[in-house]
């Protein structure tokens, strides 16, 4: 175990704005010449019970012996044919460190405030990370079946899997869960999780829980809804959220037993019902298809980028299935409550293409890594623009991000392609890193590998502009990764972004290849010109004490910090390997204790926790 200092680094301290919980916005007048098209079939409004409420134990499943499964099955991305886009056709992209602007004015680069690990993927693949943060700084992150509640320091609060809060209360839910998405609703002030159950019809369930208080540890509203969502013995796979002023919305891709895409679907929900943990009111609305005829590909709801939400009614995105140079603005016009709600499509056509990237490379590995494909990935709506962002291979056949600006209200958009020669770019989240909702910058994170690196995370700030900085490199990757029997992984299949809306500062999670598995990184980002009260902190030695000596399961260390320190506590085997960074966080001067179960290692994450010591 080393306990490192690092030199010069700058304490973190955020300027506070003033804000409004339930901050309410509308959309604009559609000027645009561009004629929309009303779309889809809505039916009738439903109702579904509420199941029971949720209290999460202090569950400690890393001490407990665990029978591990050696993969899970998730539906493989649709997209993987169409026709051949000409390099030319594709978009020319940024190079990452070579924005040929910035010889005038440098855009500035991004900072990790603090950093920690969260769950490892426990042999579960892909790992499908999502994130959501309060104004408090409380901070939810999950990892395909597993969750995590953490305070704003980084302190682990509660650790769950679905399947352990279910199995007690819900024993009829047993199949397998994975895709959660989390949002939290700051026109509420409350959080909402999704997770899907089951990849067959007569098992696919829609898991739906809304937080009774703005404290996810104060209980959660539980409500199951059918995932075989239009009963045609299908089920529901790759679910994206969106919460607008009055209601919670949640799309998805319906499959046959068969595996093989049929459609997408939008669930239409009041969220309140849920808040309220009465009989949750709802309408689904289904055959929404594109230009062409068909049906459309992932729909990605937009929320609210800062501060409350807007309203009635939603945006949501979507690119075209396979490689195209078109995409789709969806809009649902008002509540569904309204006796002239519509959902409208407005078809977009770029100046370039976009098309499915290439697999992977991994370091070490003759293994590659899925690199998805063109869907939408992530976007959020600020002063009527959608912000949203996506994969694409470019003309040197790696693949870069897309992240685009769409003008609701004209409906025109710009777009920039950012990669890196050499270099594969994928699974991008955004998420505002605007001081009001005028400013347009943006963080954009995402997963990078190649031949020479092992699967890292990375994130770069775009800002008002459109200009880009210098990516940085969140956490390194420690290994290839090596879960499935064949030689291409599971990666992505999305990263998890999140405003803390009473700051400038996101929430970013993602994977790394550590140990020839996955595992997740929660890192705080911002930019220093948004912070006050800065100092330069001190670089001298920390004392320790490693007790007991030598230590077999769980051991703690004692140290004394003497000035406000950026610390980083990593694990190293006996070759002098890294094995895994346990703690990398800003802690004030004082004693300090560390405390980490050894024994849990086989399972690649274990509890660890620093306390102050009087």
């Amino acid at each position: 175990m080393v306990i490192r200092k690092k030199k010069a680094f700058l304490v973190a301290v955020f300027a506070f704005g003033c804000f409004t919980a339930q901050a309410q916005f509308t959309k604009p007048e559609n000027k645009s010449t561009v004629e929309p098209v009303s779309i889809g079939k809505k039916s009738e409004i439903k109702t579904s019970p509420l199941l029971g409420e949720i209290n999460l134990m202090d569950s400690t499943p890393y001490y407990s012996p665990v029978l591990m499964r050696t993969g899970i099955y998730h539906g493989e991305e649709e997209s993987t044919g169409g026709n051949i886009i000409p390099k030319e056709k594709l978009p020319p992209y940024i190079e990452d460190g070579k924005n040929a602007s910035r010889e005038k004015s440098a855009v500035e680069v991004p900072v990790v405030f603090r950093s920690y690990t969260g769950y490892s993927d426990n042999n579960y693949t892909p790992p499908d990370n999502t994130i959501a943060v309060n104004n408090e700084g409380t901070v939810i992150s999950a990892m395909n079946s597993n969750f995590r509640i953490l305070s704003n320091t980084g302190k682990l609060l509660k650790t769950n899997t679905f399947f352990d809060i279910f199995k007690t209360e819900f024993p009829a839910f047993k199949q397998t869960f994975y895709d959660p998405k989390l949002i939290y609703d700051s026109g509420s002030d409350r959080f909402i999780m999704v997770v899907l159950h089951g990849n067959k019809s007569d098992s696919s369930k829609i898991m739906i829980m809304f937080s009774k208080t703005k404290n996810p540890q104060d209980g959660w509203n539980f409500y199951a809804l059918n995932g075989d969502v239009l009963g045609k013995t299908q089920w529901t796979d790759y679910p994206n959220i969106g919460v607008s002023n009055n209601e919670l919305y949640i799309t998805g891709n319906l499959f046959s037993n068969e595996q093989y895409y049929q459609e997408p679907f939008i669930l239409q929900i009041n969220k309140n019902d849920g808040y309220d943990g009465k009989s949750l009111t709802f309408q689904a609305w289904n055959d929404i298809r594109d230009r062409t005829g068909n049906p459309s590909f992932t729909l990605v709801p937009v929320p609210y980028g800062q501060q409350g939400n807007y309203g009635p009614g939603i945006y949501l995105v979507s690119n075209e299935q396979f490689n195209s140079n078109t995409m789709n603005v969806f809009h649902i016009t008002d509540d569904m409550s309204a006796t002239n709600e519509r959902l409208q499509r407005t078809t977009i056509t770029n100046p370039f293409s976009y098309s499915v990237p290439q697999y992977t490379s991994q370091k070490g590995s003759t293994d590659l890594l899925n690199s998805g494909d063109t869907r939408i990935k992530h976007a959020f709506y600020l002063d009527k623009t959608i912000h949203y962002v996506y994969t694409t291979l470019n003309s040197n056949n790696n693949s870069s991000i897309v992240y685009c600006r769409m003008d609701v209200e004209k409906m025109q958009q710009d777009y920039r392609a950012f990669g890196v020669s050499g270099q594969n770019y994928n699974y991008p989240s955004i998420a505002s890193l605007g001081s009001n909702d005028k400013d347009k910058s943006v963080l954009i994170g995402f997963l990078s590998s190649s031949k020479d690196i092992f699967p890292e995370i990375r994130a770069v700030h775009c800002d008002n502009n459109f200009e880009f900085s210098t990516s940085i490199q969140v956490q390194t990757g420690n290994s290839s990764v090596n879960i499935l029997k064949d030689n291409v992984e599971r990666w992505g299949d999305y990263t998890g972004m999140a405003r803390r809306f009473s700051t400038t500062a996101v929430l970013f999670s993602g994977c790394y290849g550590n140990l020839n598995r996955w595992t997740t990184r929660i890192a705080e980002i911002g930019l220093n010109s948004n912070k006050v009260g800065i100092q330069e902190t001190s670089t001298e030695p920390t004392d320790i004490n490693v007790y007991p000596n030598p230590a077999f399961n769980l051991f703690s260390v004692d140290f004394n910090i003497k000035e406000k320190s950026q610390i980083s506590i990593q694990l190293y085997d006996i070759q002098g390997r890294l094995v895994e960074t346990l703690y990398s966080g800003m802690e004030p001067a004082g004693k300090r204790n560390f405390s980490f179960n050894s024994a849990a290692l086989h399972r690649r994450s274990a509890p660890r926790r620093i306390h102050r010591r009087k």
